[in-house]
């Protein structure tokens, strides 16, 4: 089975691998963007709090989007992934705010100059020293 453009529909089995007894979810854009249109009429709700969901609003977030999937996620699973989405965002934000940084909707990437991005490694070495980024360049080759 599988996910469907034409009758945007999903099958458990994609959504999830087990490890142990867990389940990892597979986050796709379609399913991305279900779970954005779950938070987005429980705000509309007014089931919000601040910066998060209040009890009710969790509860909400969670019905609306297994019966928009046909997937049997936990709150758990959908917290996790909202705060992995908060986060992004929020690196997101800190990078396009620097100046010379754009990002590319066709490309969906971030683009800049070859002069910021040595100001930044100069940065990094300075902030964290020379082993420690040759490290994480390394892991980024790997």
């Amino acid at each position: 089975m599988g996910y469907s453009p034409q009758q945007a529909s999903f099958s458990s089995p994609e959504a999830a691998n087990e490890v142990g007894s867990r389940r990892n979810a597979k986050w796709k854009q379609v399913e991305r963007m279900t779970f954005i249109a779950a938070c987005e009429a429980t705000i509309v709700e007014n089931h919000w709090h601040g910066r998060c969901f209040t009890k009710h609003g969790w509860d909400n977030v969670v019905t609306l989007f297994n019966s928009s999937s046909d997937y049997d996620w936990s709150k758990q699973q959908l917290r996790n992934h909202w705060d992995t989405m908060r986060r992004d965002h929020k690196r997101l934000s800190e990078l396009l705010s620097c100046n010379g940084v754009k990002y590319d909707p066709s490309t969906g990437r971030v683009v800049a100059s070859k002069e910021w991005w040595t100001r930044k490694i100069r940065l990094s070495l300075w902030l964290f020293g020379e082993q420690r980024v040759q490290g994480l360049q390394r892991q980024r080759r790997e």
